[in-house]
């Protein structure tokens, strides 16, 4: 808490002194925040469990920016998908470090239809794991890497709808692929 003074030229500061009581209170509030974590083992797994809670009434789990780790992501993420089939969307952009992971959990998930991973280096290998999922028929991965290799994997999937590659590193041969696949309403 901040108290206010006025200076002489009658404009407000802060005084950033706080009194005992309030430094004793921010303290107590610091150490519980400290143990909570502890107790739980990292900082991600309160973000987790909200976002988790919330995508049951959803239907779309969002995992971005929780900076996941492989062991977090088969521990909690996979079991919470497995015991909730209704969660169909699933937003993992930015969690390049599990993407592996994701794309490998992915090309064997059958409730899962709506993915978004972008800016998760994404490679043409990864494509090709989702390619193989029968599930997904609205794709969002832009910003990745997956080449023509993946654009070519990806035009074979025959239940996509919508598609979105944007800055993917993707010559002609993968768009002429990508173009031909008639199953496509919405290619971006």
């Amino acid at each position: 808490m901040f108290s206010k003074k006025r200076s002489r030229d009658n404009n407000v500061e802060y005084d950033d002194n706080l009194n005992e009581s309030e430094s004793k209170v921010k303290a107590e509030e610091e150490q519980e925040d400290e143990s909570s974590e502890e107790e739980l083992g990292y900082q991600e797994l309160p973000s987790l469990k909200s976002r988790m809670k919330k995508a049951l009434k959803t239907k779309s789990l969002d995992i971005c920016a929780t900076y996941l780790t492989g062991e977090l992501f088969k521990n909690e993420v996979v079991p919470f998908l497995e015991s909730h089939p209704e969660v169909i969307g699933l937003d993992a952009s930015g969690e390049f470090v599990v993407s592996r992971e994701i794309c490998e959990y992915l090309s064997k998930n059958i409730n899962i239809k709506y993915l978004k991973m972008r800016l998760s280096r994404i490679t043409p290998t990864m494509t090709e794991l989702l390619a193989e999922n029968q599930s997904i028929n609205n794709l969002d991965i832009c910003d990745n890497h997956i080449g023509d290799q993946g654009a070519i994997a990806l035009a074979l999937k025959k239940n996509l709808k919508e598609l979105s590659v944007f800055n993917n590193h993707i010559t002609q041969i993968g768009t002429e692929a990508l173009v031909k696949n008639t199953s496509l309403v919405s290619l971006g």
